[in-house]
């Protein structure tokens, strides 16, 4: 399935962040409820499954939300470092950042 089926079948906008692995994240939202912003993916590359931050705003007010589309390495504690990657540039984006994580990974709960 292709980003363009997926948006159609869902009647959402998406994007998807770059990954070195080729399992890409993605990030979808409701084009009427939001408005994207702004899109980065600049340091996905430092990630094994890359990530992208976006900038999400309520048409007609001036609140935005950064959200992280991230999938966080389940092989090793390498995971803390990417956790802490995505984080700055969710904050550096906006401080009013959101993302989701698999929390059950093994290396998740060993960084824990």
């Amino acid at each position: 399935m292709g980003l363009t089926t997926a948006e159609h079948d869902l009647g959402m906008r998406g994007l998807l962040a770059p990954s070195r692995t080729g399992f890409h994240t993605g990030l979808f939202w409701r084009a009427h409820s939001l408005r994207l912003t702004r899109w980065e993916t600049r340091y996905g590359a430092e990630t094994l499954h890359g990530f992208g931050v976006a900038v999400l705003t309520l048409p007609g007010t001036p609140a935005s939300l950064a959200v992280a589309s991230v999938h966080l390495t389940p092989y090793s504690a390498a995971v803390a470092q990417e956790a802490q990657l995505v984080a700055s540039r969710l904050l550096r984006a906006n401080p009013s950042g959101l993302t989701g994580v698999p929390t059950g990974s093994p290396a998740l709960l060993a960084a824990a």
